[in-house]
């Protein structure tokens, strides 16, 4: 993967492990898309928006097919193997959604090693994981994503963050609210960033 991404044009030099914390995507998809995204936590919202600054860069930058696989218990991985290695006559680039309901089994685990080490050439792997434990976050296939993608871990807001999240959101929206009904907000969303 390291020699890949010295010659991929969309992921410059080669690096190492790169963390990211939600609010620093934006910025990070200007600077150019790299080969494998991984975003864990069970906050829908922050997912959502996630998943869809990373499809919106793709799509800019050429991506202009895209699949979505929902991974459960017993999904066969022979289909997306087989389509990750043909040669598209057309040279598409495509954004490739692997959408894990749970912890991957063993023939997922095997999978996401072989794709971390190897992307699919002009293919571009969102994958998109529950909350994850400790163990798993110390597992192979974990680490094979982790050392060779983009990690991004959302974390639900804090009840004492929330007023200032909403403020920071509202700002972005060119509104003022004042802080009295920030705090009633926050109070009446108990955490849920949905509502």
């Amino acid at each position: 993967v390291v020699a890949r991404c010295n010659r991929d044009s969309r992921t410059g030099p080669a690096r190492k492990t790169m963390k990211l914390r939600p609010e620093h995507l934006e910025r990070h998809l200007r600077e150019g898309l790299q080969a494998l995204y991984v975003l864990t936590g069970d906050e829908p919202l922050l997912l959502q928006e996630s998943t869809d600054l990373i499809r919106k860069a793709a799509t800019q930058q050429g991506y202009s097919e895209r699949q979505i696989h929902s991974i459960e218990r017993g999904f066969s991985w022979d289909a997306l193997i087989a389509d990750s290695q043909a040669l598209s006559l057309f040279a598409e680039r495509k954004l490739v959604e692997l959408r894990f309901s749970g912890k991957p089994d063993t023939a997922a685990a095997e999978v996401l090693i072989a794709f971390a080490q190897r992307p699919p050439e002009d293919t571009l792997l969102l994958i998109t994981l529950p909350k994850l434990d400790a163990a798993a976050q110390k597992s192979k296939w974990f680490t094979a994503l982790d050392s060779h993608g983009v990690q991004i871990t959302l974390y639900p807001v804090d009840a004492s963050a929330l007023p200032g999240w909403l403020s920071t959101r509202a700002q972005a929206l060119g509104l003022r609210i004042p802080s009295e009904a920030l705090q009633l907000l926050a109070d009446r969303t108990e955490g849920n960033l949905l509502a």
